[in-house]
């Protein structure tokens, strides 16, 4: 089998433009804007996955990732750890702002209780995992050659390339304690694939051969990469969220 990888390539390719993130449903409202972030404390309030119930470890994991991709596009804004919301408001509390969250979002009598035990707080972001699903693909190149102005001859074997590609799709809310809404929100869709490439040889072509009689898949031969991690892409994801917050 380790011959059949001879040319085994694994790459993340990230399936997107270097232009700003198109955020879809955009929304940023007139006191979302560098003075207040600058001067008022933003911090992250949670990531939840509209699959299952609230997980904390999770929650917490990319809070931080959230606040790490904000800090590196804009760092102006005055932002803070999930942690300093949750040592506010304690545990049941903020078990039940999250729950309320994946549920309906915050609504303002929330918003107002955050603000009361949360003071020099101004704005909470909120994401929410709408969607994380991941493809395989397959393409293969057939053998070949070619020949230079000097008659060399090269030959290009057969080659096989798999593919796993994830996507995850995230919605965002930050919302603003001072005025009890919405200060920011939309959706952002991002992908990361990975990639290996095998060199196809008459072994290679047997044993795919022998897989198709007793009904195995062809990653008996060609194995298919594991698809980028969900962290990997949201990091993505929150880049794209962090790319649209106003710019100083």
């Amino acid at each position: 089998m380790a011959r059949l990888q001879l040319s085994l390539v694994t790459s993340l390719l990230l399936l997107t433009t270097a232009c700003a993130t198109k955020v879809d449903g955009l929304y940023v409202s007139d006191s979302f804007q560098p003075a207040t972030l600058k001067s008022d404390a933003l911090v992250t309030g949670g990531v939840v996955n509209i699959k299952g119930a609230p997980n904390r470890e999770e929650s917490n994991l990319y809070s931080a990732l959230m606040l790490s991709e904000i800090k590196d596009e804009r760092k102006y804004v005055s932002v803070k750890p999930v942690e300093t919301l949750i040592q506010a408001l304690g545990d049941a509390t903020y078990n039940e702002v999250l729950a309320q969250y994946k549920t309906s979002g915050l609504n303002a009598d929330t918003l107002s209780k955050i603000a009361g035990k949360a003071p020099g707080v101004r704005f909470v972001a909120l994401a929410k995992i709408e969607a994380n699903t991941t493809e395989k693909g397959e393409s293969r190149q057939a053998a070949s050659e070619s020949k230079d102005d000097k008659g060399k001859v090269t030959k290009t074997p057969e080659s096989v390339t798999k593919t796993n590609k994830r996507t995850v799709l995230a919605s965002m809310h930050v919302y603003d304690l001072s005025k009890k809404d919405v200060a920011f929100s939309g959706q952002v869709s991002k992908s990361l694939e990975a990639s290996r490439n095998y060199t196809v040889n008459s072994i290679g072509n047997v044993l795919s051969v022998v897989n198709a009689i007793q009904g195995k898949d062809d990653d008996a031969t060609y194995p298919t990469p594991e698809a980028p991690s969900t962290r990997d892409v949201l990091a993505e994801v929150f880049e794209g969220f962090a790319e649209n917050f106003p710019k100083e």
